[in-house]
C-alpha cells in the first residue's frame, strides 16, 4: 500500500506521475504569484514612502535597507520629530537601532534584529525583512502622514473610504491627533 511512497528505484506509475504533476504546477505557481505581487506590492509603497529622502533610495526589500536611512526615513514620514537630519549614512548601527526603538516604543512593532546585527550581516534576509516591513505597511497604509493634512474633502472621503473598518479609521484618527498634540503644546 505505501510502495509508491518510497523510492525504489522502479518506475512511477504514469497515473501517480500525472497526479503529482497537476498538484504541483496547479498550486505552485499560484502561491509563487501571489507572494511576488504582494513583494512587488510592499516594495512600492516603501518606495513611495522613501522618496525623496536624502541618500535613501529603496530598490530591494533587502540590501536598500541596511544603513538604516530608508527604515529611519519610513518612521520619520510618520513621525516627523525623528531628526533624520543629523543620520550619517555611515553609522549602521546607530541608525537602524534607532529606528527598530522607535519602531518598538511609537509603533509597537517588535524590531527584526539589533542595530549591530543588522549593520553586521552581508545582506538582511529578505523574509524577516518582508514581515519586519508589512507591519509598517498594515499599520499606515490608509493613513494620511502628518504634514499631508491639507487634504481636500474628496481625498479625504476617498482614505475614510479605503479603510477597513470603524474601529481602524478611528485608532488611525487617535494617532494622527496624539502626534499633532505631541508637535502642538498648548
Amino acid at each position: 500500500q505505501v510502495r509508491h511512497l518510497v523510492n525504489t528505484g522502479e518506475e512511477i506509475p504514469r497515473e501517480i506521475h500525472i497526479e503529482i504533476e497537476n498538484v504541483i504546477n496547479s498550486s505552485t505557481p499560484k502561491l509563487a504569484r501571489n507572494s511576488i505581487a504582494r513583494s512587488s506590492k510592499l516594495l512600492n509603497w516603501c518606495q513611495r514612502q522613501t522618496e525623496g529622502y536624502r541618500n535613501v533610495g529603496v530598490k530591494d526589500l533587502t540590501m536598500s535597507w541596511k544603513s538604516g536611512l530608508a527604515l529611519c526615513a519610513l518612521i520619520h514620514r510618520y513621525r516627523p520629530d525623528l531628526d533624520f537630519d543629523s543620520l550619517d549614512e555611515r553609522d549602521q548601527e546607530r541608525n537602524n537601532q534607532l529606528a527598530f526603538d522607535v519602531a518598538e516604543k511609537e509603533f509597537g512593532i517588535c524590531p527584526c534584529m539589533t542595530g549591530k546585527e543588522m549593520s553586521s550581516v552581508v545582506e538582511p534576509d529578505k523574509l524577516s525583512m518582508v514581515m519586519y516591513l508589512s507591519q509598517f505597511y498594515e499599520m499606515f497604509k490608509d493613513t494620511v502622514p502628518p504634514g499631508n493634512q491639507n487634504l481636500s474633502p474628496e481625498e479625504r472621503a476617498a482614505l475614510i473610504a479605503t479603510t477597513k473598518s470603524p474601529i481602524s479609521f478611528f485608532s488611525k484618527l487617535g494617532q494622527s491627533i496624539a502626534i499633532s498634540r505631541k508637535r502642538n503644546p498648548k
